[in-house]
């Protein structure tokens, strides 16, 4: 199980999960509804997966700049707090939405507030957590992911209830509507928990000093001397590794966006109740809470290396055959829940492993670049998959993230045998 914290200044830590349960419960509510709403409108599958992309497009565009602000800043708090209120504008753009454009600006809005939330949150890890306890801190950072990954679809769900055949009636509509606003409710108290505890998140030396009075930490791997200090793109992929690393965390967490947009598509057209789609992402959400709140100890028997390749490869072929059985719910609940375990392990560990690649001073801009990657992923696979959606069906876009999946477990078997394991 996930240790507690043992510094009494780890406040930080406890405050930034309760957090990242509650926004991500309303990106993980809305996401799903919104397609809902999509449909309300008469989409079809290539508008679906066009804004999924705009989701992508600013945390693409602008994930490695709000990770250098958030290396230069000497607290973390109003990033944070900036990333939640621009969630719950997301959110609110989206319930007022009257048609498509403005649905597409209002989930545009809503990636802007994720990935500046995220980043923020991995930044406070990656400055405030010991590398021993790196694991354990990702582990509970990404556990409450998954707890808003469980949550937001299941409230959701419950809250569109039964919606009749292909069509929207004004009521179903308004049922959505609201939910909409229940997930940017969600959000709020959020901002004042975090104004709250405001000097958790301070860091008061140029150094790595936080409030606990950490001294400064030796880096994993050596800045590079006679160089700009300065991280950058380049810099950070021609680090060895690290590109296999980031292959492996895109797809992974690709993955997780893609089922949110695509599963209610795939319910739709197989007659499958949005209760019934948000019960699958609560339970494929859960499944990965209880394998990161069981890492550490999976952690003491097991390399890093081959739970990474566990985690590809069974997520991978364990989600595509739930897809293609989603109907005989006896095989594909089963099947969801453990992809969802194997997916839960392997997002943590390529935070940890980019972490300890990287110079310590880096690793906010490499953990940023790895969520622009994220997001390329994003914007990329609905898009080519979009186009097959009227052929295969809305699948594709899931299937193909189940190739990707398999393809980085092959990438990381095949060099391991070359150069040793990571």
């Amino acid at each position: 199980m996930l240790k507690p914290a043992t510094s009494a200044h780890a406040v930080w830590l406890w405050v930034l999960v309760a957090s990242t349960v509650l926004t991500q419960s309303t990106v993980f509510l809305v996401r799903p509804t919104t397609t809902y709403k999509l449909l309300s409108f008469n989409a079809d599958g290539m508008t679906v997966g066009l804004i999924a992309g705009l989701y992508a497009l600013f945390p693409l565009l602008l994930a490695m700049p709000i990770a250098l602000r958030a290396q230069r800043t000497g607290t973390l708090i109003y990033l944070l707090v900036a990333g939640v209120a621009t969630l719950i504008i997301g959110a609110a753009t989206i319930a007022l939405a009257p048609s498509t454009l403005w649905v597409g600006v209002g989930s545009a809005i809503l990636g802007l507030g994720q990935i500046t939330f995220v980043v923020s949150g991995q930044a406070a890890v990656g400055r405030f957590a010991e590398d021993p306890a790196l694991d354990t801190s990702f582990g509970w950072f990404t556990a409450g992911i998954s707890s808003g990954q469980m949550i937001g679809p299941l409230v959701g769900g419950l809250l569109i209830q039964e919606r009749a055949g292909g069509g929207s009636t004004s009521a179903e509509l308004r049922s959505v509507e609201q939910t909409l606003w229940v997930g940017a409710a969600l959000s709020m108290c959020v901002i004042v928990l975090l104004l709250f505890f405001r000097r958790s998140f301070r860091q008061e030396k140029n150094g790595l000093t936080d409030d606990s009075g950490n001294s400064d930490r030796e880096d994993p791997v050596p800045a590079p001397q006679n160089e700009d200090p300065k991280p950058s793109a380049l810099k950070i992929i021609r680090i060895p590794r690290v590109k296999s690393h980031f292959f492996a965390a895109i797809v992974l967490v690709a993955t997780v966006e893609v089922l949110s947009a695509y599963l209610p598509l795939v319910g739709e057209e197989h007659g499958i109740s949005p209760t019934w789609i948000g019960a699958l992402l609560a339970m494929r959400a859960a499944a990965s809470l209880v394998s990161r709140m069981t890492l550490p100890l999976m952690r003491r028997r097991f390399s890093r290396h081959h739970l990474l390749l566990v985690s590809l490869f069974v997520a991978g072929l364990g989600l595509s055959l739930a897809v293609a059985f989603i109907n005989v719910l006896a095989f594909s609940v089963p099947m969801f829940i453990v992809a969802g375990f194997c997916m839960g392990v392997g997002v943590p560990l390529t935070m940890s492993v980019i972490a300890q690649t990287v110079p310590q001073q880096w690793r906010s801009s490499a953990l940023a670049l790895s969520l622009a990657g994220n997001r390329f992923g994003q914007l990329a696979i609905p898009l080519v998959a979009g186009t097959v959606t009227g052929v295969v069906g809305a699948g594709a876009a899931i299937w193909l993230s189940c190739a990707l999946l398999l393809s980085s477990g092959a990438e990381k078997l095949l060099r391991s045998r070359s150069t040793g394991p990571d």
